[in-house]
């Protein structure tokens, strides 16, 4: 079990719940501000919500500062960054739902 983003243009991205946490705690961290929303918990649940354009955006900033901290220090599993980059890449398609 885990999740299924889908945005407009057709693409996908899957995580399981432990991947898709980390992805949303990692960006909260690295500077992610969930905006118009109470928290980044929000998004903890795979309810159909809409990830909006501008979070999407900001979801994806977050995360490219943290893979940049992660491979300075070189202290991150290669296969977790490889990850983390796949869904910044999704993020840049704009809006998505989870599912």
């Amino acid at each position: 079990m885990g999740v299924d983003l889908h945005n407009r243009t057709g693409k996908t991205f899957m995580a399981n719940w432990w991947g898709w946490r980390r992805l949303l705690d990692n960006a909260f961290e690295y500077g992610w501000d969930p905006g118009r929303l109470a928290s980044e918990h929000h998004y903890y649940h795979n309810d159909g919500q809409v990830v909006s354009a501008e979070d999407s955006t900001s979801i994806a900033d977050a995360l490219e500062s943290y893979v940049k901290s992660m491979k300075a220090r070189g202290t991150e599993d290669p296969e977790w960054i490889a990850y983390t980059e796949e869904f910044i890449e999704f993020c840049r398609h704009g809006s998505f739902k989870i599912w």
